[in-house]
């Protein structure tokens, strides 16, 4: 159906038309009126095939994405290469891709954990040599340490082992490119508030994070030396003690 805007004002258009003439709708009687600005065949046949691709909900609307004409060939095309590629990599029919791919993630889930478990065997042996290596500080043993690349997760897991001993202090510091950060804990028979010692130094970093008195972690950017930012949190620490 063809005409101007003003011989359609009656019609239960979906949305505004954003032309004034010439215009083409599209309907389905009693069900959907709809302006379209699209390519409009002579016939069905030179659409050639239709596929519909995918379907989301949308509030009280559904989104459909579908591919018509050469496109349905094209899609075919690069679906087969993509299938292709991971029948090769999978070492698994094109049918059996699915239960290739869960296994797969099953077996790397697994990987996963025992690395995990690994890692934190790893820091029970490191929190051994720390406390030994710690250095007597004002009546408390302080572990203070500059890592390249650590996780910030490995950090926290470390501190907190180490803070079960007594008269533990514990500053962390970690650098992942122009990124710092930092990890601060205490142990409970202590009093110091830790959220203030690091509160203190993170605007020196442009940094955000908290936490509670006795464990904080925190980060921002290398606006500082890792070196410098840890005699900064020494500093505010020792007006704490």
């Amino acid at each position: 159906m063809g005409g101007k805007k003003e011989e359609l004002s009656g019609l239960p258009l979906r949305k505004e038309l954003a032309v004034s003439e010439h215009i083409r709708l599209v309907i389905i009687p009693e069900y959907d009126y709809n302006g379209c600005g699209g390519t409009h065949p002579r016939s069905t046949g030179e659409v050639s095939l239709l596929k519909i691709l995918t379907c989301e909900k949308q509030k009280k609307y559904t989104r459909v994405q579908f591919v018509c004409g050469g496109r349905v060939t094209r899609q075919l095309h690069q679906k087969n290469e993509v299938i292709q590629t991971l029948t090769t990599q999978l070492s698994a029919r094109q049918d059996m891709i699915p239960n290739a791919v869960l296994k797969l993630l099953h077996h790397t889930k697994e990987l996963e954990e025992q690395v995990k478990d690994l890692s934190n065997k790893l820091i029970r042996y490191e929190v051994k040599e720390r406390l030994d290596n710690a250095v007597k500080w004002n009546g408390f043993f302080l572990i203070s340490n500059i890592f390249q690349d650590r996780t910030l997760s490995e950090l926290q897991t470390l501190a907190r082992d180490l803070i079960a001993y007594p008269d533990v202090i514990v500053m962390f510091i970690t650098e992942h490119q122009e990124k710092l950060q930092l990890v601060c804990a205490r142990s409970d028979n202590t009093n110091i508030n830790m959220n203030s010692v690091l509160k203190e130094v993170l605007p020196l970093i442009n940094g955000k994070g908290g936490g509670k008195p006795f464990f904080v972690q925190g980060g921002g950017d290398r606006m500082l030396p890792p070196d410098q930012v840890m005699k900064e949190l020494m500093r505010v620490l020792t007006h704490q003690v």
